[in-house]
């Protein structure tokens, strides 16, 4: 059995791989030199030594391809498309799962004859994610930009329903509003009469919007949105079908990922 993975670090991933399906069944890539010389070194001592590649993961290494498994310890927001290439008819891509909204869940898919390849999500696995796809805007000083006039209403939604503790929550609405994070501020509104702000923005930094408590009551929060996106109302929508789909747990959300130019694209639904 051939297997890929990204990334090496400190090669015991690499060693326990090469010991299951033997070294020369398994490469492993790290685009960082130092680590790479670190994982050599420490698979050298093992007395492991599986093929170990300073390259930029995002593009597999075609020298040794086809995978039978591709083993991702990056997580990722599209699949690479070297990635489902490279891998075998049956093969299995397992890959940690990042969205803007929720780093949580791992991707357990299989290459499919078409090209394409498909299957559920699992519980944790969240890691840093893939170098080429960190490409978040931050909001800032000057996000929102001074003059902006917000659209404002009111929401009977907690915040704390959409970006508290409940991940299959935050895992659902991060697949269902793409582009779309958050952040919770509570230190610097309390001259403004807010007690707990969520800010959400997009990832281009073109839209934005926040909830905010007042620290009084809990049945409605104020909404302000800026932007093409009503980035709440995007996330309000996408929780209302969740509850309405019985509140799914992780490993029911598939995902198909399919070629799409370039790069993949990701279809998710609901077993």
């Amino acid at each position: 059995m051939r297997c890929w993975r990204s990334v090496p670090g400190t090669g015991f991933n690499a060693a326990l791989l090469a010991f299951l399906c033997g070294a020369d069944n398994v490469t492993s890539l790290d685009v960082d030199p130092e680590l790479t010389r670190r994982a050599q070194r420490a698979l050298k001592a093992s007395g492991q030594q599986p093929h170990v590649v300073c390259a930029d993961g995002a593009s597999g290494w075609p020298p040794n391809a086809p995978y039978d498994r591709i083993i991702a310890t990056c997580s990722v927001r599209t699949v690479p498309l070297p990635w489902l290439e490279q891998t075998v008819t049956g093969g299995l891509l397992v890959i940690p799962w990042d969205t803007p909204w929720c780093n949580f869940g791992t991707l357990i898919a299989t290459k499919r004859a078409d090209g394409t390849a498909e299957g559920s999500l699992a519980p944790y696995g969240s890691f840093m994610l893939l170098r080429a796809q960190q490409v978040d805007a931050e909001l800032r000083g000057d996000i929102p930009h001074e003059g902006q006039a917000p659209e404002r209403s009111t929401t009977s939604l907690s915040p704390w329903s959409v970006a508290g503790n409940d991940l299959d929550a935050q895992l659902h609405i991060g697949l269902r509003v793409p582009g779309t994070w958050h952040a919770w501020d509570t230190e610097t509104q309390g001259a403004q009469g807010v007690h707990t702000r969520l800010w959400l923005a997009d990832v281009e930094a073109t839209s934005w919007a926040s909830v905010d408590y007042d620290g009084r009551q809990l049945s409605t929060f104020a909404v302000a949105q800026y932007g093409p996106r009503r980035l709440w109302d995007e996330v309000a929508l996408a929780y209302e079908g969740y509850v309405a789909a019985g509140r799914p747990g992780v490993p029911r959300h598939r995902l198909r990922i399919s070629p799409d130019g370039s790069g993949t694209r990701h279809h998710v639904t609901l077993s």
